[in-house]
C-alpha cells in the first residue's frame, strides 16, 4: 500500500488515497502507527520524502503498475478540477483546490504530456493557467505548456478529421499558454500573438466560444504590448463581442 501511495506528490487526502490507491481509513491508520505516513492537518496525509522515494522506486520496477497508477492518479485530479470548474472558469472553489493540490495537478499534468492524453490535459488546463496566474509561477508554467503543445502538435498535424478531440484540446492548450506570455519582453511577447493565432486557428472549427473569447483577449494583451493599438482594440472589441454573447463567462 506504501507503494501505491508514493504516487502522491506531497500531501493527499481520504478520498483520493481511496481512489487512486484503493485505501482505506484503516490502512491509513496502521501505517500512521507504523511511521510510514504522518498527517497533515485534520484531512491531509503525507510521508517523508525519502521514504516517499524509495517506495515508489519499487513502483517502477514494474513499469506496467506504474503506468496504471499514474493515469488513475491523473485522471482523479482531471475530474477534481473539472469539477470545480464547469462553465464559470477560473472559480474560488478551483483557486482554493490549485492551492492545496498543485503538487499532485503538475504531476497529473506531467503524465498526460507524457502520453498525449488529450481528455486530462483539457480538463487540467485552466488548473494549471490558474496556477500561473494567480500563484506567479509563469516561470514553472512555461516548460510545462509547451511539453503540452509539443505532444498534442504531433497527434494533431497535419489537421484532419480524425483528431477533433485533440485539436480543440490543443487550441485551449495554446490560448491560455499565450495569457502568461503576454505581460513579458518583446521577443516573447511576439510568441504570445503566433501562438494565440495558432490557438485561433485550431478552435474556429468548433462550438467553444469561450476559448475563442480568451485567444482574442489574450492576443489583444499581447498587441497591446507591442504597441500595435488597432491589432489590440480590434481583438479585445472581438473578445467582448463574444463575452456579451455567451454571458460574460471566463
Amino acid at each position: 500500500m506504501l507503494a501505491r501511495l508514493s504516487i502522491f506528490h506531497g500531501s493527499f487526502d481520504l478520498k483520493a488515497a481511496v481512489a487512486v490507491a484503493g485505501a482505506t481509513p484503516t490502512v491509513l491508520a496502521a501505517l500512521i502507527d507504523k511511521s510510514l505516513l504522518r498527517r497533515e492537518g485534520q484531512e491531509r496525509f503525507t510521508s517523508h520524502e525519502l521514504l516517499r522515494q524509495y517506495a515508489f522506486a519499487k513502483v517502477e520496477e514494474q513499469p506496467e503498475a506504474r503506468v496504471q497508477g499514474l493515469m488513475r492518479h491523473a485522471r482523479y485530479y482531471a475530474t477534481q478540477v473539472e469539477a470545480v470548474t464547469g462553465e464559470a472558469g477560473m472559480t474560488p472553489d478551483l483557486i482554493r483546490l490549485v492551492k492545496t493540490e498543485i503538487d499532485n495537478v503538475r504531476l497529473a499534468w506531467e503524465t498526460a504530456v507524457e502520453r498525449a492524453d488529450h481528455a486530462v490535459l483539457g480538463a487540467l488546463v485552466i488548473g494549471v493557467a490558474a496556477d500561473a496566474h494567480v500563484g506567479n509561477s509563469t516561470r514553472e508554467a512555461r516548460p510545462m505548456f509547451e511539453r503540452a503543445a509539443a505532444s498534442l502538435r504531433t497527434v494533431v498535424y497535419p489537421i484532419s478529421d480524425s483528431a477533433p478531440d485533440q485539436q480543440l484540446v490543443l487550441g485551449k492548450v495554446l490560448t491560455w499558454y499565450a495569457s502568461f506570455l503576454s505581460n513579458r519582453d518583446r521577443g516573447v511577447v511576439e510568441e504570445a500573438c503566433r501562438i494565440a493565432d495558432e490557438g485561433l486557428r485550431l478552435l474556429k472549427p468548433f462550438d467553444a466560444p469561450g476559448e475563442r473569447g480568451k485567444a482574442f483577449l489574450f492576443r489583444g494583451h499581447a498587441w497591446l504590448a507591442l504597441n500595435q493599438m488597432e491589432k489590440a482594440i480590434e481583438d479585445c472589441e472581438a473578445a467582448a463581442d463574444i463575452f456579451g454573447q455567451i454571458g460574460g463567462a471566463f
